[in-house]
């Protein structure tokens, strides 16, 4: 295929896609904007199957010299803005990053007769009763919104609508692949919510410090796959040649409750203990189809809930968090 461009190469999802994509015999070249270092997993092929290159995709000339310098064939489009609970970026530092970045790329591309070009967007696009839709309610009168959350989601069909909007006039290749949450290694430090309280679950256990949940259910579910599962999927949808769809969804094929992820974590750190509030309803929560990456890809997670928390609690009593 020739060398693959990842972008965000300090990304969540980065390291695990590079993993898998070098793991399938390809060369590639991760772009950072101020600096990098390549995480503990990749060590390995740093310098041989790895490359790093300095880009802020707000500079189209970055990225045209990027894509001609290291004679990049095709593109992992995985540059997103670090958000948390306490500093959520406004919305226009998230637009500017999320459009203006995609539009960047997907111009370079064409400029440098990229082949294909895979955009990694998000499950939170989507809506009950209209998965393959866009409706947030911003039409309702009195309607919350939190910057964050919705310009994610804003941003993300945003840069799904320019990436096809390019693949079309120009010829490539486009293929968008919507993650659900992810946890485990590298997920930034900084994500709050599901992705944060695994993490803190993980870290009291290792620590030997108690965590207090007092406002998680223990029966509550959280749908949640372990990233280094999440990378392989990426990479196979961006190596699979000819696909039969342009959009693929990944997200854990059921959702673990807090208790069992509690449970289990107590069973891998006997001395480990999580206190929950009270217990709540289950909730509805909607199951994502990935019948297309299953069947039609024969994708098949290395990962269930316990085999990937005795990696995470490897990987944190290793140091590298």
């Amino acid at each position: 295929m020739g060398t693959v461009l990842v972008t965000g190469g300090t990304s969540s999802y980065a390291p695990h896609i590079v993993r898998a994509l070098a793991d399938a015999g390809e060369q590639v070249v991760v772009t950072y904007r101020k600096a990098y270092r390549a995480p503990q997993i990749l060590s390995d092929i740093e310098g041989s199957k790895l490359r790093a290159a300095r880009c802020d995709v707000l500079l189209l000339p970055e990225i045209s010299r990027v894509i001609r310098d290291y004679g990049v064939e095709t593109i992992v489009h995985a540059v997103d803005i670090a958000q948390s609970a306490t500093s959520q970026p406004s919305i226009y530092e998230a637009m500017q990053t999320k459009v203006v970045g995609t539009i960047n790329v997907m111009e370079a591309a064409s400029l440098g007769s990229v082949k294909r070009v895979t955009f990694i967007s998000s499950t939170t696009i989507r809506s009950k009763g209209n998965p393959e839709g866009f409706d947030m309610g911003f039409e309702q009168e009195n309607v919350h919104i939190v910057s964050g959350a919705y310009s994610h989601a804003a941003g993300k069909k945003c840069g799904e609508i320019i990436s096809l909007l390019y693949g079309a006039a120009y010829g490539i290749s486009v293929r968008i692949v919507r993650p659900g949450h992810s946890w485990g290694p590298y997920v930034q430090e900084n994500k709050r919510g599901d992705l944060g309280m695994i993490r803190d679950i993980v870290e009291g256990a290792v620590k030997g410090k108690p965590v207090d949940l007092p406002d998680v259910a223990k029966d509550t579910h959280v749908r949640a796959r372990y990233i280094a599962d999440s990378g392989r999927a990426i990479a196979l949808v961006h190596t699979t040649p000819h696909p039969q769809h342009i959009v693929y969804s990944i997200a854990e094929e059921r959702p673990y409750t807090w208790g069992e992820i509690a449970d289990t974590v107590k069973e891998l750190i006997p001395r480990s203990t999580v206190t929950f509030g009270q217990s709540g309803p289950v909730g509805d929560h909607e199951v994502i189809n990935e019948l297309r990456i299953t069947n039609e890809l024969g994708f098949k997670p290395k990962y269930d809930l316990r085999k990937g928390l005795v990696e995470y609690i490897d990987w944190y009593r290793n140091g590298q968090a």
